[in-house]
Parts: C-alpha cells; sequence; structure tokens
C-alpha cells in the first residue's frame, strides 16, 4: 500500500468513527470550524486533501489552534518540538517531467506537519478578534457578488437552467445559516460547463450524484471557514447521503482527496467574484435538481 493510500485510508477511518451509532448522525471534522488551517511562519492557509487531514488531526487530539510547521519551521520561528510527538502527515504533489512535455506526471509527496501545542518555545502574535455581525455580514455580502441566477424555492441548484433556488432570507434562523446554504448551492453552481465542468450528469442514488454532493458539502465548509463564519451542523436533508458519502469512500478512499481538491476549486472560482450578484429571475422550467 501507498503512502498516500494509508494516509487516506486512516482519514476516512477516522471520519467513519465520527458518526454517532446510536442517532445516526455525523460531525465530519469540516463541519466543526470558523478558521482555515495555517502554516505558522508563512501564514498561507492549507488547501484541499490537506485541509481535511489538518482539521481531523485537530479534532482527533483536541488541538485548540489550527497553527501548524514542518520541524525545522518551527525551529525557524523560535520553538521546538516536544519529544515524542508524532506528526500528521499531509501530501503536496511534485510534478515529474515526461517524455511528452505536454503531460507531465504528477506525483504525491509527503512532508510531516506539528501543531502549535506540539512545540515549546514559540507563542502566537495576540490577534484582536472581530466583531461577529460585521463577519457574517462580509461573507454573506462576499456570496452575494457571485454573479449568480436565483429563484424563490428550497435549497437546490438546477444544472440545465443554471439557477440557484433559496428561500427568502427571513426563512433561516440565522444569517450564519443562510451563508452555510448559500455557500452550498453555489459550490454546486460552480461545476456548471461554463465554469468548472464537473460531471453534473448523476441521478439521485448514483455514485455520481453523491460524490458531487461531497464536493459541495466540503466547499461549503471551506468556503465559511475562510469567511469566518460557522458552517453549522450538517443539514437534514443531506444527512441522507451519509450512507451512501461512507460506502463510496470506504470502497476508495482516495475520492476524499479527489473531492476535496475539486471542492477548493469550487471555494477559490466562488471567492474569486467581486461584481453585485444578478437580480432574482421569473422561474424557469426546471429539470431535478441538486440540493
Amino acid at each position: 500500500m501507498s503512502t498516500l493510500a494509508e494516509i487516506t485510508d486512516a482519514l476516512v477511518a477516522q471520519l467513519v468513527a465520527d458518526v454517532d451509532e446510536t442517532t445516526g448522525t455525523w460531525s465530519p471534522c469540516w463541519r466543526r470550524f470558523t478558521s482555515l488551517p495555517s502554516n505558522a511562519l508563512t501564514g498561507n492557509p492549507y488547501q484541499g486533501g490537506n485541509t481535511i487531514a489538518l482539521w481531523a488531526a485537530q479534532v482527533g487530539h483536541g488541538y485548540e489552534r489550527p497553527l501548524w510547521a514542518t520541524y525545522r519551521q518551527w525551529a525557524e520561528l523560535g520553538g521546538q518540538v516536544t519529544k515524542g510527538e508524532r506528526s500528521t502527515r499531509c501530501v503536496k504533489w511534485v510534478v515529474k517531467e515526461t517524455d511528452d512535455p505536454k503531460k507531465p506526471k504528477l506525483l504525491p509527496s509527503v512532508f510531516h506537519l506539528f501543531n502549535v501545542a506540539q512545540q515549546q518555545g514559540w507563542e502566537p502574535p495576540v490577534v484582536e478578534p472581530l466583531v461577529h455581525d460585521d463577519v457574517v455580514a462580509a461573507a454573506l455580502a462576499h456570496l452575494r457578488a457571485v454573479p449568480y441566477t436565483s429563484i424563490v424555492g428550497e435549497p437546490a441548484y438546477a444544472p440545465g437552467a443554471d439557477v440557484v433556488m433559496m428561500p427568502p432570507d427571513e426563512a433561516f434562523t440565522s444569517s450564519e445559516a443562510l451563508c452555510a446554504i448559500l455557500a452550498h448551492e453555489l459550490a454546486h453552481w460552480t461545476g456548471h460547463p461554463s465554469r468548472l465542468h464537473r460531471d453534473m450528469s448523476g441521478r439521485f442514488g448514483s455514485d455520481a450524484y453523491a460524490g458531487e454532493e461531497l464536493v459541495a458539502e466540503i466547499s461549503s465548509c471551506i468556503t465559511a471557514a475562510t469567511l469566518g463564519v460557522d458552517p453549522g451542523p450538517l443539514r437534514q436533508d443531506h444527512a441522507i447521503y451519509l450512507q451512501h458519502w461512507l460506502r463510496v469512500l470506504k470502497a476508495d478512499s482516495s475520492l476524499l482527496f479527489t473531492a476535496a481538491a475539486a471542492a477548493q476549486k469550487a471555494t477559490e472560482h466562488l471567492l474569486a467574484y467581486s461584481a453585485t450578484a444578478f437580480d432574482t429571475v421569473s422561474p424557469p422550467t426546471l429539470e431535478p435538481s441538486l440540493v
């Protein structure tokens, strides 16, 4: 078994362990944070599957802060990794040249990170907390800047019509809930052929449909964490995908990193917009939708 397979298998096993067998509820690691794991030296956030791996490690070990660095980077910061501490393995993709210069290979390379709680000698700078209402308002404004076409309806995205359906704002219990659900539907929106062109052809119950839902689920949480808002618990209407997700991930754990990479691209696409969102339009004829 390759090292990448070992990492993904262990990560999927931890996700499976997060299921409460008594209640049947699931609280995956990506739904527990309002900030991204980042490098203590560079300040850069980690991406894709590494975000999931570090969130999972933070949950599993009870680390309070999402700050990470390699052994050498902690030394550069003036810290020292505590003796006996075990690293969290992450993966970067290294380009390898092939006989065809237009088709280079991407090979996984493992690197090891330690949380700030695993070192001594360095203290993170004190950061003044932002006003909660300002953070949520800014997050919603950023999402509303995406040029999507919307109609009033239960939360869903119709790929053929390229329309996002959302209830009126007042139907939500909080602005954070509105942000989280809108981020999910907009993640689906990025998969349209005119944008990131993901496979949106899967029907309800198929692996393709479950895979697209997993991409949107992870993307919405990465988007929320990037914007500093709480993604909240897993939506009840999405809990029906739980067993399908777990079955698919158990069968091929590499799909988690694939889904996380697609989710990262979806988030980056959404947050690249700065134009004002389009007004609500009259309802077109809709086909079966992604929710």
